[in-house]
């Protein structure tokens, strides 16, 4: 019978979550990026989502910005900013009212703005593996021109934070003083997000977010909390580990978290490494935290061109997988048709959809009003079985020459397979949640309503 060395399992998944924290000095950091200025080639912005444990204003979360290396072979070594209030230390010691006294001059502006600056893997350690925060990545590429501004007021607010303003929790917290930042270097944010987790939703209206965004959390966090259920169960041996066993672990922990435990012991790893794997091969794969520890250049590229935009898609389902591009080919089509202007990254975007279009499948949804007085919403009603068609109602209001409500029912030739429809060849709809899945749905695009599905 082989013995299972648990203390072994729990020393390895302690030393992964009690790993150094040992800052590097803002100035030594900054330097380095400025140096290396020209590998430089788009950022990630990365909202920390509510810190239960932590202070009220910490559940609005916490963001800060990383500069995508391209040389950089290891995406936890990139350099990492944060625009933060400077509280000294006879502030922080305040007796019982500190905090009280620290919330007060947070709301009416009393700290000023500094540039912290670190490496990703720092921040990491302190929001994920210290706070058990998630991570939101949200990838903006630049060209020259918006990067070095972007790199020289940068410079300029370390030497003088000063011309940052003075930190508040509304109106110049950490997500707005990035985005002004990024603003002032000219990307194109129409509105700044307010608080940080509302940063995904402003940034991709404004049209600046091309690629998929990931929610980024760390396997090893609850790989402790395995050993403990093994340790409860009196589990000893291998013997006493099966499959079932390690299905409900990985209802109760995450699958991603049991594949990272079983990974610890070599014993475990053999036995039920690959099985595993092979049961829980969709959830594993959306596992971000792989992702996050890799640099992909080339879709941080702002393209001009077929050619480049071709690489683009390439790489975006190399890095995401298929299912992951098609939703957000569909969400890049939808947006690309929705944002008005002209600038780089609305081009991008259009050169991107223009390039992914013909993959995709769409039919017309003729004579439905799509005037810009109307608004017109899109419900599906039904699914006839006997005809293999989907039922969609389209209902608005027409506001030319009179107004008048209006309701049109247009079908859809689908198939059935399992709980969803697809529309040529093309999973589309949910039957169960009566609802398109995110790689489907309806577009407005030049004057007419189509369904497209990618």
């Amino acid at each position: 019978m082989r013995a299972l060395y648990l203390f072994l399992i729990c020393a390895l998944s302690a030393s992964i979550l009690e790993a150094s924290e040992i800052k590097t000095e803002t100035s030594i950091v900054l330097e380095e990026l400025f140096s290396n200025s020209d590998d430089i080639v788009g950022v990630d912005l990365h909202v920390a989502g509510g810190y239960e444990d932590g202070p009220f204003y910490s559940r609005w979360g916490h963001a800060f910005m990383v500069f995508v290396n391209k040389n950089e072979k290891r995406y936890y070594n990139n350099v990492a900013i944060s625009l933060v209030a400077n509280i000294n230390e006879e502030q922080e010691s305040l007796g019982f009212l500190g905090p009280l006294s620290l919330y007060y001059k947070g709301m009416v502006g009393s700290y000023p703005l500094v540039v912290d600056a670190d490496y990703f893997y720092y921040f990491w350690q302190r929001h994920v593996l210290n706070e058990g925060r998630p991570l939101e990545r949200i990838s903006i590429g630049l060209n020259d021109v918006i990067k070095d501004k972007l790199l020289s007021m940068l410079k300029e607010y370390f030497h003088d934070p000063s011309k940052m303003g003075s930190y508040k929790f509304v109106g110049n917290n950490c997500v707005v003083a990035l985005s002004h930042l990024l603003k002032e270097a000219g990307v194109p944010l129409d509105d700044v997000p307010v608080i940080p987790l509302n940063a995904k939703e402003s940034y991709s209206e404004a049209g600046v977010v091309s690629v998929p965004t990931e929610m980024v959390v760390s396997p090893v966090l609850n790989t402790q909390k395995i050993a403990q259920a093994f340790s409860e169960l009196n589990i000893t041996t291998y013997d006493q580990v099966n499959m079932k066993l390690l299905k409900e672990l990985a209802e109760k922990f995450g699958a991603d978290s049991v594949y990272a435990f079983l990974s610890l012991d070599r014993g475990l790893s053999i036995y039920y490494g690959d099985e595993f794997k092979a049961m829980f091969e969709d959830e594993l794969a959306k596992n971000a935290m792989k992702k996050s520890f890799e640099a992909h250049p080339s879709l941080y590229s702002l393209c001009e061109d077929l050619s480049c935009a071709k690489n683009i898609i390439t790489a975006e389902k190399k890095y995401y997988g298929q299912n992951t591009y098609a939703k957000n080919a569909f969400r890049r089509h939808a947006l690309a048709n929705s944002v008005e202007g002209d600038n780089i990254y609305i081009r991008h975007n259009q050169i991107l959809v223009e390039a992914g279009k013909p993959e995709a499948r769409s039919v017309e949804l003729e004579d439905v009003p799509v005037a810009s007085s109307q608004k017109v919403r899109f419900k599906i009603q039904d699914y006839i079985e006997d005809e293999s068609v989907l039922v969609l109602k389209a209902f608005g209001q027409r506001n030319y020459p009179r107004k008048r409500k209006f309701v049109y029912l247009r079908k859809v030739q689908m198939q059935k397979r399992g709980e969803s429809l697809y529309f040529q060849g093309k999973q589309c709809v949910d039957l169960k949640k009566n609802e398109f899945h995110g790689n489907c749905g309806i577009i407005k695009e030049e004057r007419i309503f189509k369904l497209y599905a990618y």
